[in-house]
Order: structure tokens, then C-alpha cells, then sequence
């Protein structure tokens, strides 16, 4: 019956959840020195507390209309307006630059985003073709039976529960006549922390933590397929445009290929699976890669340095890569707090939230009781943040692409693409906050089927009422701590008031996301006062919740040489390493200017053939203390200036593969976690034979399953067996199973290709279950990429 075959779209009858996988305890190293890849155990009071997989926490309780899982529709019987009509209505796409603002600004809020929130949704439900299919099935009833009558009952709650499709008006403006639905699923439901009652809850998938989760992934087994298990690096393709992130090979779904069967440009693997959504993620996820795999090698070089005089065999591939990630990560967060957040929070949130970071020493002021796990409401405000922040175009080179969505074809058509777009992010402005939105993501977002797109701000309105989240008058009383009146608008223009009442009608009926997107910046910030109130205190918490912040002292501490060069490090200094910009202003969140002029790579390094000289610059370190939640700006704290001092380092010649076609130059900031630099004048030269390989060969610390096979790309014949670790190991080369090359001379009719590869390999893996769910694309894509990074 169709009713049966209805019901199987889902995998859960609709309500409060009523087992809690929260109960089960997790077991925690006190010892461990390193974060572990999930997040958990970060919080030794309670392990689940920032963990990937677990629910989001919430700043203000939820707005369901029933108080439990309906979305929020109504407001005392007024229905909310149609998102796609509030869309287009009130998100017009009008070119407002901010020349105070490079676009560097909008990409990195995308990069914080993604490390930090990833929304768990039913993306396998078509809820427009199953509201369709219900529509038609409820009008066939005339006469009903009671099996009847429940059978239907059962369908309408998971109809309501699962999908939240987005009704497209008649006469939509700027989409296709004939499209009449928008597909949506709401987010997966899960239970609180405390496994106690509650309203419906959602699922962040991510680390929320801000611990580089974008580069590394937020679970172990992630993590082991990105890594090469040599040298603490992340793997990478080489190919003849320079080095690219690992291939996903087995995603032509959502990577929109000229023709999938027979085109190499894949879409790329990263920590987050939207790395691709659009070339400015791709490569700033490419910029920190290549910054950890630059470290590593110092890191290695070091420690070969050691061993020379002391024979310490200590440092392994997962030392160095632990040691790598830890500092990755400390430079991603002073960027954020040094550089980013104050520019976009301005200087009286910033001490507010008490989230400037000190300039001097270690910090003591991790605090167990804040709980750091990401609100609900952040994703969806880092979202459109980032979105109004974005143009219609980036620039490549002297030309200016539109923006496109799950396209690689910029990286694979183009000698090292991204230098020419970090380039284009340091040039080009950004947008003014507001709620003027580029079309790019209204109305080409990514696209339901070929000319049918989604729309962003649409999804994102649908999204929090899916989650009831409150309505922006509830946010001006709780941000403003103080009764407001919401009829006088105070922190909107005229203009932008009579928009929104005229979208919405009633004051009490307008989304958190228009009012907060379309209130006046705040005089000494770049966003408006509800948006700067709900990220300073989620910032807050991501700082003085996070136990293995940079700054902290204690077990697995930064050493101070590490602290002092992460400490110098801007955003600038990491582009310089890692592409071939020669050169950049200082602060590359805000245009070239008088005050902010461009500078040379190598004066900026301070990379000399002399000893380096130590600025005098003196900052005074700020005293924090652990906040409250009454804290209250007094003062505006003065603005910290960091040096750019690098330690006396060596010139090390490097001769190791850059991306580019010129050598760039790399500074040694001290990363050793000694205290003194030995300098090295003998280059690293690395000779790769041509015929033969050689895999490294490490013990596997789980189960195996062996698949004997050869076969013969372009002429290198390669015997192998493919070994796959259990739950919880990690995916490694098993013992005694080298990968074997030879040369084979083989007519292009009878060699495999890669869809024949693919397919065989598929089949011979899926029955494979991790952690209870078919993981075989995982491990094929680990496999893959080492017999196929040729082709």
C-alpha cells in the first residue's frame, strides 16, 4: 500500500526522543595532553560537553507553537509570512561595499562557521515529491476505516515532523514559473545533554570547540583518512596546477561536474564537507593545510636535528602531527581573537565579553561550569553574517568570476589557484552588514535540480523557525537587559523599519534574522548590536570554556617560545607562508591604506640573511578574570598592537614543494618545544624515483581485511592489499602489505580506469559497518587516493 511505502521515508515516528545516548559515560584520559578528534573529554566534568554529535545548546529557551516540536508559524494567531516572500521582499540584492572591509572578512566568518557548527538534517528526504504524494493519497479518502483513519493520522505527524518544504508564491519575481516547492527537511532531533524532558532539540555534528575541526575533522575516523601517517602531515594531491587537498572521488552527487564520468575535477576532502560549497572556502581550507603540513616538516627537521646529538627517537608521526594540530590551532584562535573580533565586535563587546586576548604570559581562567557547546542560534547568525558580507563575484587574476557553488573547476583549470584567490579576498571589499543580500544567494544558490537553485536567506528563516528559535523582539529584551519598547525600533533606520513592517505587519511577528541583519552597525564595530551581543557571548564561552585554549598554562601547554611566535603570527603572516603573494598589508581584514600599507613577504617574515632584529613594542597584558553573565563594559580597553617579532631564527633554504612557481620563502617560527634553534644550513632535498615507490610501513592497530588485486594505470602496474582498521583504529598500511609499482606495458584498451576502480572497490567494501553504519565510501576514499593520485 502507498501508506506503508509513505512511512518508510522515515527512519523515526515524530516526538521527544524517548531513549538518551547521553547516558552511556564516556571515559576520559585525565592525562592526555591533546584534544581528542571528537571534542570530547575537553570538559572532564561532563565528557559530552562540546562533542561532536551532541545536542546544541540554547541561549534562550525554545518557541515551539506547541510549546514542544511544531515550528514556529503563528504568533497569536497570525500566521508568519511565507520565507521566500520575506526573502526577496526584504533581502534585495543591492551593491553596498564596505571600504573599510576586505572580503577576506566574509570568508573567514564562512571558515569559523563551518569549524565550529554543522546542522544535522535529513538530506535524503524529498519532502516536496512525499507532501505531493501525501496531498494527493489524503484526497482519495471519502470513506474511512479506523486503520484508516490512524494510518493517516501517523503519515500527517511525520509529515509535519520530518519536512518543512518552502512554498514558492505565484509570480515569484526571479524563479521559474513552474517551481512550486522548495525541498526541506528539519534537523534531526535529538535529546538534551541532561537525557532529562524537553522540547525538540537539534544535532551539531561538529566539534564545538573552535579547534581547526575544518581541517581536521571532527572524529577519528575522519581524521585518520586526511592524514598520511607519515611525519604528522595531511595528505594532499600534486598534480600539474600545484597542490590541491585529497581528492573525494566517490562524491559526483553534490559536486556539479561538466560530466561526471569522464572529468577528473573532483570536489576535495576536508574536516567539513561544505569546503566545497564555493572556491573562497575551498582555498582558505587549503591555506591552513598547507600551514600545518609547512610545520610539520619544521617540526620533523627539528627533531632529526636532536636526534643527531641526544639519538631522541621520541617524536613519531603522531607526535608531530599532535604537536602540528596544537599549534594550527592556537594560530586560528589569536587570528580570531587578535584580529577578526575586535575589528567586527568592536572594542566595547571585546572587553564586555572579556575576549581580548593578553599580550604577555599564561592565562589560568578556564572555567568547567561554562559549558562551551555551540548555541543554536550561532550557525544561523555566523550564516547570514557571512552572507551579507559576500559579493556576487570574486576576483581570479584580472578577472572577475561569478560565484559558483560545489565547482572545483577554478582549482583544477588553473596553475595554483589559490594564491590568485586569497589574492582577490585581500583586494576586493566586502559587503556592508545589512540585509541586502548578493542573488548569488537567493536566487543561484546551490540548485535542486539544473535551474531550479535554493535560497539561502529563505532556508536559513525556515531553518530557525524549524528550531524555534525566538523572535527578534524577544532578543532585543534579552540583549538589551532593560525594557525596550520594540515599536520604536531602536537600532533601525526609518527606511529599514518601514520594510519590515511592511514585510511582516506586526512588530512581533519579525524573525530574529531580518530584524538582526537590517539594525544600524554599532559605531565601533562592523555588525549590528543584536548580532555583536549573541557572538561576544558565544565567543565568550568558545574562550573560557575550552580547557585546551592557547593561552592556558597547564598539562599540555603551549611552551613560551611557541606561545611567543603564535602571538606574532597574523592571518598575513600565514598567506605569506603558504601561497605565492609576495607581497601584503599587515592587517588583511582591511584594505591597503596610509595606515595600513602594503609590505613586502620577506620584510614582513623578517626573513634576512642576518640576524633579525626585535621590535620595542611594549603592550600591557590585560588582567581577566573568569566572566559572568552580568558583566558590563566600563572602559574601552586599549587596543593591543602585537609585535610581528620572530624568533632569531636561521635561514633554512627550502627546497621542499611549494604549490607555486616560485619559491617562497619560509620563516621559522619557533616551534620546537625547546628553547633553543639550532640552525640548519643543509636543505631538505627530497628525490622521488620514477619507477619505484616505496609506502611507508606501519603496524595497524586493529582488525584487517586483505583484498589482493592489481592493475595497470598509465603504465605503472600496482599490486597491493587493502587493509581496513576496525572501529575506533585508525586506517593504516597493515604490515606486510607494501603497495608494489612496476612499469607495465599495457594498451589503452585493456587498462582499468577509474569508474571500473570505483565500482570494483565499492562492491568489495560495503558490507563494511563502523560504529554501526555503512562506512565504505570512507575507507574507499582512503584507499583511493593512494593507487589513483596519478590520474
Amino acid at each position: 500500500m502507498f501508506a506503508d511505502g509513505f512511512l518508510k521515508h522515515f527512519a523515526a515516528p515524530p516526538g521527544v526522543h524517548s531513549t538518551c545516548e547521553y547516558r552511556h559515560k564516556l571515559i576520559c584520559n585525565t592525562a592526555d595532553i591533546y584534544r581528542t578528534a571528537d571534542g570530547s573529554c575537553n570538559n572532564l566534568q561532563n565528557a559530552y560537553i562540546g562533542k561532536s554529535e551532541t545536542t546544541f545548546a540554547r541561549m534562550m529557551s525554545s518557541q515551539y507553537d506547541d510549546g514542544v516540536n511544531k515550528p514556529r508559524l503563528h504568533y497569536k494567531n497570525t500566521h508568519l509570512p511565507n520565507t521566500r516572500c520575506v526573502s526577496y521582499k526584504l533581502f534585495k540584492n543591492i551593491n553596498k561595499p564596505d571600504t573599510s572591509l576586505t572580503h577576506m572578512v566574509a570568508a573567514f566568518t564562512q571558515f569559523l562557521n563551518y569549524d565550529i557548527q554543522l546542522v544535522d538534517t535529513m538530506n535524503n528526504v524529498d519532502c516536496c515529491r512525499i507532501q505531493t504524494d501525501f496531498n494527493r493519497f489524503r484526497s482519495t479518502f471519502y470513506a474511512l476505516t479506523r486503520a484508516d483513519e490512524v494510518r493517516l493520522y501517523q503519515m500527517t505527524q511525520a509529515v509535519k515532523s520530518i519536512c518543512l518544504s518552502i512554498q514558492i508564491p505565484k509570480g515569484d519575481p526571479k524563479l521559474p514559473p513552474n517551481y512550486r516547492c522548495m525541498p526541506y527537511t528539519r534537523s534531526t532531533n535529538t535529546p538534551n545533554l541532561d537525557c532529562k524532558l524537553s522540547s525538540r532539540q537539534q544535532r551539531n555534528l561538529n566539534t564545538q570547540f573552535l579547534d581547526g575541526s575544518v581541517i581536521y575533522g571532527s572524529n577519528s575516523a575522519i581524521t585518520s583518512m586526511l592524514r598520511t601517517g607519515v611525519d604528522g602531515t595531511l595528505r594532499t594531491t600534486t598534480n600539474a596546477n600545484g597542490e590541491l587537498l585529497m581528492r573525494d572521488f566517490l562524491n559526483t552527487v553534490n559536486c556539479h561536474l561538466p560530466n561526471p564520468n569522464t572529468n577528473n575535477a573532483f570536489c576535495f576532502l576536508g574536516g567539513d564537507k561544505r569546503i566545497n560549497e564555493q572556491p573562497l572556502a575551498t582555498a582558505l581550507n587549503m591555506l591552513f593545510v598547507r600551514e600545518h603540513n609547512r610545520l610539520a616538516k619544521e617540526f620533523k627537521n627539528a627533531n632529526l636535528a636532536k636526534e643527531l646529538k641526544i639519538a631522541n627517537l621520541a617524536w613519531n608521526d603522531e607526535k608531530i602531527f599532535q604537536e602540528t594540530r596544537k599549534m594550527v590551532i592556537a594560530e586560528i584562535q589569536h587570528i580570531t581573537y587578535n584580529e577578526y573580533l575586535p575589528l567586527i565586535l568592536g572594542p566595547t563587546v571585546m572587553a564586555a565579553n572579556q575576549l581580548n586576548v593578553q599580550a604577555s604570559g599564561y592565562t589560568n581562567n578556564y572555567n568547567p561550569g561554562m559549558s562551551a557547546s555551540a548555541s543554536n542560534i550561532f550557525g544561523m547568525i555566523m550564516t547570514m553574517t557571512a552572507t551579507t558580507m559576500f559579493r556576487d563575484t570574486y576576483t581570479f587574476n584580472a578577472e572577475t568570476k561569478p560565484m559558483s557553488f560545489y565547482n572545483p573547476d577554478v582549482f583544477y583549470k588553473n596553475v595554483d589557484a589559490v594564491t590568485p584567490i586569497t589574492k582577490g579576498l585581500l583586494t576586493d571589499h566586502a559587503q556592508r552588514f545589512d540585509q541586502y543580500i548578493a542573488t548569488s544567494f537567493t536566487n543561484k544558490y546551490v540548485e535542486v535540480l539544473p535551474g531550479y537553485p535554493r535560497d539561502l536567506v529563505a532556508i536559513m528563516l525556515q531553518r530557525s523557525r524549524g528550531h524555534g528559535i525566538p523572535l527578534y523582539t524577544d532578543w532585543l529584551k534579552f540583549c538589551s537587559r532593560t525594557y525596550v519598547n520594540p515599536h520604536s525600533f531602536p537600532h533601525h533606520s526609518i527606511d529599514a523599519k518601514r520594510e519590515l513592517l511592511s514585510t511582516y505587519k506586526n512588530v512581533f511577528n519579525i524573525d530574529l534574522i531580518s530584524g538582526a541583519l537590517s539594525e544600524r552597525v554599532l559605531s565601533d564595530g562592523k555588525v549590528g548590536p543584536t548580532v555583536a551581543c549573541i557572538l561576544g557571548k558565544e565567543f565568550q564561552r568558545l574562550k573560557f570554556g575550552d580547557r585546551f585554549w592557547y593561552e592556558n598554562s597547564g598539562p599540555g601547554q603551549l611552551t613560551q617560545q611557541q606561545l611567543d611566535a603564535i602571538r606574532s603570527t597574523t592571518l598575513a603572516h600565514i598567506i605569506c607562508r603558504n601561497t605565492a603573494i609576495t607581497s601584503i598589508q599587515r592587517k588583511a581584514f582591511e584594505p591597503i591604506s596610509a595606515s595600513n600599507p602594503a609590505v613586502s613577504c620577506n620584510e614582513l617574515l623578517n626573513i634576512q640573511t642576518t640576524t633579525t632584529t626585535t621590535p620595542t613594542t611594549t603592550t600591557t597584558p590585560t588582567t581577566t578574570t573568569t566572566p559572568t553573565t552580568t558583566t558590563t563594559p566600563t572602559t574601552t580597553p586599549t587596543t593591543t598592537t602585537t609585535p610581528t617579532t620572530t624568533p632569531t631564527t636561521t635561514t633554512t633554504p627550502t627546497t621542499t614543494t611549494t604549490p607555486t612557481t616560485t619559491t617562497t620563502p619560509t620563516t621559522t617560527p619557533t616551534t620546537t618545544p625547546t628553547t633553543t634553534t639550532t640552525p640548519t644550513t643543509t636543505p631538505t632535498t627530497t628525490t622521488t624515483p620514477t619507477t619505484t615507490t616505496t609506502a611507508t610501513t606501519t603496524v595497524c592497530d586493529g582488525w584487517g581485511v586483505f583484498f589482493p588485486w592489481s592493475v595497470c594505470l598509465n603504465g605503472i602496474r600496482s599490486r597491493f592489499r587493502l587493509c581496513l582498521a576496525g572501529p575506533g583504529r585508525r586506517p593504516c598500511e597493515c604490515e606486510g602489505a607494501p603497495i608494489e609499482v612496476e612499469s607495465c606495458a599495457s594498451s589503452p584498451s585493456t587498462m582499468i580506469n577509474k569508474e571500473q576502480i570505483i565500482k570494483e572497490l565499492t562492491e568489495r567494501t560495503k558490507h563494511l559497518i563502523y560504529n554501526g553504519r555503512l562506512t565504505y565510501k570512507m575507507f574507499n576514499m582512503y584507499f583511493l587516493d593512494v593507487i589513483i593520485s596519478n590520474m
